[in-house]
């Protein structure tokens, strides 16, 4: 199992509007194709965390994984 949150409007893109769910582990999964699965628009984007560290889109998702996913932020 993966455990993923979606921050902020990001949640909409979720089943049920859920920030905060599991999805199964799927061997050579990335982010970037987790992120296609769940239907949230790239641009939308900002940061992908993993295990508290900052990870690309091409990271290959591994079992228990705690995946965290910011829109883009902005602001001045």
């Amino acid at each position: 199992m993966v455990k993923v949150k979606l921050h902020l409007h990001l949640a909409k893109y979720s089943e049920m509007g859920n920030k905060e769910f599991t999805i199964n582990y799927e061997e050579n999964m990335t982010l970037e194709s987790l992120i296609k699965k769940l239907r949230i628009p790239e641009e939308e984007v900002g940061m992908i965390v993993v295990n508290g560290k900052w990870q690309d889109k091409n990271y290959i998702i591994l079992d228990q994984d705690s995946i965290e996913i910011f829109p883009v932020y902005l602001g001045g």
